[in-house]
């Protein structure tokens, strides 16, 4: 009677995913910390020792760390203590990125180096949910491109640049852009906290060569997900532009800014967040 051969095991990375978890331990190999060398999928605990095939148990190693591992002993964990949380933010991104260029709403960054993306814990989950999206809604679809054939981000960066403001790069391509705001007379943490007070977040941020100290940079960043979510397009966007421009050249007018924020959360009740949800629930009330 023949013994069947023993199926190879494989590793719990696709390949895809594997240099993404190169990166978030640190491209190198962790047990010498070698740069710059071919890194093989080596294990905390060997399979001939039976080490579970899971992502656990999976560190990038040299070969000649990997043949050590291999051949005589199992290794120390090695590997980042944040790894995980790497690994997930730096997967958040890159299925950010793959969504955008495979909808065609932006170029393929493929000869370009890194990723665009937001780095807020906060801001993770919602890009989980960008995934989801893409499986539930077709491509191109309005809620996702809510203005077609270009970045929704546009118009309001167009609408902020007729006001003055410098956008850096001289536009957008993306749902992000960073203005500056330090040629304007304020720093970008000014410039958060009246547009703050006025119901719209954006968030301080330093710009190229910027010469400002961290905490009072020149710069400030805004997003376009907040509204697109909401279904706002064209028109919505450039009226948020108007607005943030009203707000930052009154920042300290109390009465200017309670009216803009008036009117930013007239516009976000029009566009609620959830609609069919709230219909039901009124629907209920009523009842």
């Amino acid at each position: 009677m023949t013994k069947e051969p023993t199926a190879k095991r494989r590793s719990p990375l696709e390949d895809y995913l594997w240099p993404i978890f190169v990166a978030a331990c640190g491209n190198c190999c962790v047990a010498c910390k070698a740069t710059g060398v071919p890194l093989q999928r080596g294990h905390v605990q060997r399979h001939a020792d039976s080490g579970p095939a899971t992502l656990e148990n999976l560190m990038p190693l040299c070969a000649q760390c990997n043949g050590k591992n291999n051949k005589s002993f199992n290794m120390s964990d090695t590997r980042p203590v944040d790894w995980r949380s790497s690994f997930l933010k730096l997967l958040a991104q890159n299925l950010r990125l793959k969504l955008i260029v495979n909808r065609g709403v932006h170029p393929s960054p493929q000869n370009d180096k890194g990723v665009q993306g937001v780095d807020q814990q906060n801001s993770l989950h919602s890009k989980e949910v960008v995934g989801w999206d893409a499986v539930i809604f077709e491509t191109n679809s309005e809620l996702y491109t809510p203005i077609p054939g270009r970045p929704s981000l546009v118009p309001l960066a167009e609408t902020l640049a007729t006001e003055g403001f410098r956008i850096i790069s001289g536009g957008t391509d993306t749902h992000l852009m960073l203005v500056d705001v330090f040629s304007k007379g304020m720093f970008g943490s000014e410039a958060e906290k009246a547009l703050g007070e006025a119901a719209i977040t954006v968030n301080k941020n330093a710009i190229p060569f910027d010469t400002n100290p961290p905490m009072k940079p020149s710069g400030i960043r805004v997003g376009s997900p907040a509204l697109t979510t909401r279904g706002m397009k064209e028109a919505e966007m450039r009226q948020v532009g108007r607005w943030i421009a009203e707000a930052l050249f009154n920042r300290t007018e109390a009465a200017v800014l309670a009216k803009v924020r008036k009117q930013v959360l007239e516009l976000a009740e029009a566009f609620p967040l959830y609609p069919e949800r709230r219909a039901k629930a009124q629907v209920e009330v009523r009842a």
